[in-house]
């Protein structure tokens, strides 16, 4: 399995909708929603404030 991973290093794949299915179809309609709706978008940054993935305890100047 690790020979196959290194084949693709460092190269793009193309996946079509069609390969993707529903999931691709409801994160389409996902975006349309945020990019159209202001308390969508409200609600996903209180979302992510909430939930967010990364929290940054120090940094270098």
């Amino acid at each position: 399995m690790g020979s196959e991973i290194d084949k693709m290093s460092d190269t793009w794949m193309k996946i079509s909708p069609d390969e993707i299915g529903s999931e691709y179809k409801c994160g389409i309609n996902a975006l349309k929603k945020i990019q159209s709706d202001e308390s969508a978008r409200k609600e996903l940054a209180q979302i992510y404030q909430k939930n967010s993935f990364f929290t940054i305890k120090r940094f270098k100047d």
